[in-house]
């Protein structure tokens, strides 16, 4: 099951000074460490190519960030999602979602 919490032209205060300029996606686990689902990640691939498509973004590591790559990330220490995150795979995922 997934759900969309915020509308996309509102401010979700999930990131600090990121919350006005990233649309976010929440990737939870049963406990740290644990590996995300087939399911997840799918679902959540689909999720961020439908956002690329409708604001003509492009996928990379620039557009697609983690958590632990934000600034508040960086400055807080937060190591999510992870190594257990397929984060090249998923980047690559979006871009064949939205050439198909």
């Amino acid at each position: 099951m997934h759900a969309q919490m915020v509308a996309d032209d509102l401010i979700a205060w999930h990131a600090q000074e990121d919350n006005p300029w990233w649309l976010s996606i929440e990737f939870t686990q049963p406990l740290p460490g644990a590996h995300y689902t087939d399911w997840q990640i799918e679902i959540g691939q689909w999720v961020v190519a439908g956002w690329f498509k409708k604001y003509g973004l492009e996928p990379s590591r620039q557009t697609i960030r983690r958590h632990e790559d934000t600034a508040q990330g960086i400055r807080c220490g937060k190591s999510d999602p992870g190594d257990n995150f397929p984060y090249e795979r998923f980047i690559e995922n979006v871009q064949r979602l939205m050439e198909g």
